[in-house]
């Protein structure tokens, strides 16, 4: 359970979001496998929408939707902070339509540091800021060092997610596959399962195809399974028991953890529709999405 501080700001309240006794200790962040090497450093940060000066408090304050800020200081690059800010892209995408995730460069924009974090002086980065709409707040990650709270610097996708759910009430919508939680989420439920592929290092800064698809993710609660995998992290060829297409361009995998079969779907573009279809005819007959009835 998380413990809060509250201060008056001019246009929010701000507040620490730490650990209790409680809470598990701290993870580290996952590290890059080191055969995967990227050809394009710093790339997938640019997924992210950068706040400055002149658009924070429209993007932040008039968005309509809670929000995700990592922050940083270009002037504080190191291989650590360059995988931190590459899982946060990553993890972004697991929240698409229900929370806003966005990137503030310290260094290159003091006023717009200042400004969010009511004057705070900058001592490290990167830290985290969640920025909740009604009530209206923001909140920092915190941890607490020796008794006392101090901005988290490093934060795994586990406690990123707890987070969210604790400040904002939102799970993940779809969830990235890795060797860690494979079985979990694919192998053990043994559903049929559908797979959007990408690349986290490749430019995604239309994120229509991951709106597509968490859409039709929850018309198939319960009945499909549909994940993400990143083909920047472990090949997980061999623990589903196929080969995975590495590739730069996104495209779907129809995967049946049962009998091990699957069906390679090439189209970045694939529309909401198509995916129904594609999941029906590979699937069989109780595999249709939920109606939406409008009113």
């Amino acid at each position: 359970m998380s413990h809060f501080k509250l201060l008056a700001l001019p246009l929010c309240l701000f507040l620490t979001v730490g650990c209790s006794a409680k809470t598990p200790p701290r993870e580290a962040a996952p590290q890059a496998h080191s055969s995967q090497i990227r050809q394009e450093k710093g790339i997938a940060l640019l997924n992210l929408q950068e706040l400055n000066d002149s658009n924070s408090e429209e993007l932040i304050l008039k968005s309509g939707k809670p929000s995700f800020v990592v922050v940083y200081s270009s002037k504080e690059s190191s291989p650590a902070q360059e995988q931190q800010l590459e899982q946060i892209v990553r993890d972004s995408h697991n929240y698409t339509g229900a929370v806003n995730f966005y990137r503030l460069d310290q260094a290159k924009y003091p006023n717009t540091w200042s400004n969010i974090s009511n004057g705070r002086p900058w001592s490290q980065g990167p830290c985290f800021l969640m920025v909740s709409i009604n009530p209206l707040m923001i909140g920092t990650v915190m941890e607490q060092q020796s008794g006392i709270d101090v901005p988290l610097h490093t934060i795994s996708s586990g406690r990123m997610s707890a987070e969210i759910q604790r400040f904002f009430k939102i799970p993940p919508l779809v969830t990235h596959i890795n060797a860690d939680n494979v079985d979990q989420l694919v192998l053990n439920p043994g559903l049929p399962t559908f797979i959007m592929v990408y690349r986290n290092s490749s430019p995604q800064r239309d994120l229509t195809q991951f709106h597509r698809f968490v859409y039709e993710s929850q018309l198939y609660k319960g009945r499909v399974g549909f994940v993400y995998i990143d083909l920047d992290q472990l090949d997980l060829s061999s623990k589903l028991g196929l080969s995975i297409p590495q590739q730069g361009a996104p495209y779907y995998l129809l995967y049946n953890p049962q009998t091990r079969k699957y069906q390679v779907i090439n189209n970045p573009t694939l529309s909401g529709k198509e995916m129904e279809m594609a999941i029906s005819q590979f699937f069989g007959p109780g595999h249709e999405p939920a109606k939406v009835i409008y009113q």
